[in-house]
């Protein structure tokens, strides 16, 4: 397991406060006097948009895989789709449990695309590609979002000023990214190439072929596919939501799936524990959804994108760790 982020080496501080924030957002709940309402809702939930739910989370896992393979085909190596969308799997894990900006999950895909053959220029510049077209579209949804909220009047000062903040973020990172795969030398760059485990990454990005990393139409690919992950966990969302038998517009859901994962974004919370949920059930009510569904679709929801893959996703990481031993 690694840890490559100073931060990283204390993760059950973050993992605590997420848990902490999780177990007041239910005491709030409880108070309300919704949670046996909610109960009953779940008990009764349609077990065929149940399955549908199921259908656009793989879906999400394959777009995250198919810009990985997009940008191998680029450089002429053949890739099946089916064979990366374990490796989405096994990094959603890593991300999720190991709190490292998502690092830990990246260097994971790229030891595994070069156990399978991928040089190693390759499987570099596949993830960092990745990694560019999700800010990208990251950076698209949020502006998406706003819109939304400002046409439809729910557009709050607090909500445009953590998008402000997190549209420099991504730009930072986007900007931080580039100017790495150029392989200057700096102070920063010194400073990273301490960090265990990352020398190796950024000496291979290095030299990774800059073709693929600095490819207009490739990106544009990749964005699109990235993004298709922001509009299948909407529709998910909105899945969650008929299951109990409740419905909403698919451009508030949109906002509200945006929104709340900005602020998980902003906090150092793993996975977004208590503030991604407390931020979600706030934007649904926003947009006319009653506390009683809104706290049963978050609850199907995180279960869908947090629990179900949790399993698959940590038997396929120690597969992947072992072999690297």
């Amino acid at each position: 397991m690694v840890n490559a982020v100073p931060g990283a080496r204390r993760p059950w501080l973050a993992w605590l406060s997420g848990i902490l924030l999780l177990v007041g957002v239910g005491i709030v709940i409880a108070r309300r006097g919704e949670e046996l309402r909610f109960a009953d809702l779940l008990k009764h939930a349609h077990p065929s948009w149940l399955l549908v739910a199921v259908l656009l989370q793989i879906g999400t896992y394959a777009c995250a895989a198919g810009a990985w393979q997009r940008v191998l085909m680029r450089q002429h190596i053949q890739t099946s789709l089916w064979q990366l969308i374990p490796l989405g799997l096994a990094k959603l894990f890593m991300d999720q449990m190991v709190p490292s900006a998502g690092l830990s999950g990246t260097l994971l895909v790229v030891r595994a695309l070069k156990r399978r053959g991928v040089p190693d220029g390759a499987s570099v510049s596949a993830v960092v590609v990745g990694l560019l077209g999700f800010h990208l579209a990251y950076g698209l949804a949020l502006v998406t979002a706003l819109v939304l909220l400002a046409v439809s009047g729910d557009l709050s000062r607090r909500m445009l000023s953590l998008s402000i903040l997190a549209t420099f973020l991504i730009g930072a990172m986007i900007v931080t990214l580039i100017w790495l795969s150029r392989g200057r030398r700096g102070p920063v760059r010194d400073l990273l190439m301490r960090i265990p485990g990352l020398k190796g990454f950024l000496q291979q990005l290095r030299d990774a072929p800059k073709g693929a990393l600095h490819d207009k139409a490739l990106l544009a690919e990749t964005t699109a596919l990235q993004f298709g992950i922001f509009l299948l966990d909407a529709a998910t969302l909105g899945v969650c939501l008929a299951a109990l038998g409740a419905t909403a517009s698919p451009t508030g859901l949109f906002a509200a799936l945006v929104i709340a994962s900005l602020v998980a974004t902003i906090t150092i919370i793993p996975s977004g524990l208590g503030t991604f949920d407390a931020t979600m059930l706030g934007m649904l009510h926003l947009v006319g959804v009653s506390i009683t569904h809104a706290v049963g679709a978050v609850l199907l929801f995180r279960g869908f994108t947090l629990m179900l893959p949790l399993l698959p996703g940590l038997w396929l990481a120690r597969r992947e760790l072992k072999a690297e031993g």
